[in-house]
């Protein structure tokens, strides 16, 4: 009787704690239409704090944590697979120091939240690193469902500097992966 109990007990924390997670969905195409073609799209996480943002959702009455589905390497690259066939002699490296989102009560019916976003692109060809381009911004946000609107404009964030970074011819200067 003791182990039915626990088994319920366990599977009741597993869905309680399963609800409170809000999933960042990255929509759409992201087609390189760039001059560079690239084989694959890779993450590497350098955030301090992995934590994206404990937001408040539904008028203030439920805190989600807001999360890639998998890990922000398998979900961009895999996003980019998906609109990306052709492939290329290089691959296209992004290096993540900064994803936080937060949000402000105005004790009105407006909220405010923002986005900090920080993110570098490399190119790489066997171990050389070649820098492409660089984004360190703070998005704002406002409204009633602000913690709804920054979630779903994060894929736009992360397409917006795509598109920015297919554009850039890499720079001359080799880097090594600590270096970058």
């Amino acid at each position: 009787m003791k182990k039915i109990l626990q088994i319920v007990l366990i599977c009741i924390t597993i869905i309680a704690f399963a609800q409170n997670k809000e999933i960042i969905k990255l929509k759409g195409n992201i087609p390189n239409n760039g001059g560079n073609e690239y084989s694959a799209l890779h993450v590497i996480d350098q955030r301090i704090d992995k934590t994206i943002g404990i937001l408040p959702f539904d008028d203030h009455k439920e805190t989600r944590e807001v999360v890639f589905e998998t890990s922000p390497n398998d979900d961009l690259g895999n996003w980019y697979r998906k609109s990306n066939y052709k492939g290329g002699k290089q691959e296209l490296i992004l290096v993540l120091k900064e994803l936080k989102l937060s949000v402000k009560e105005s004790g009105g019916t407006r909220d405010f939240g923002t986005i900090d976003f920080s993110v570098q692109a490399f190119a790489k060809e066997r171990d050389e690193y070649h820098f492409l381009y660089k984004k360190d911004t703070v998005f704002a946000f406002s409204g009633k469902n602000v913690s709804d609107i920054m979630v779903k404009n994060i894929h736009h964030i992360f397409s917006g500097f795509l598109s920015l970074t297919y554009n850039k011819k890499p720079n001359v200067d080799i880097l090594t992966i600590n270096e970058a």
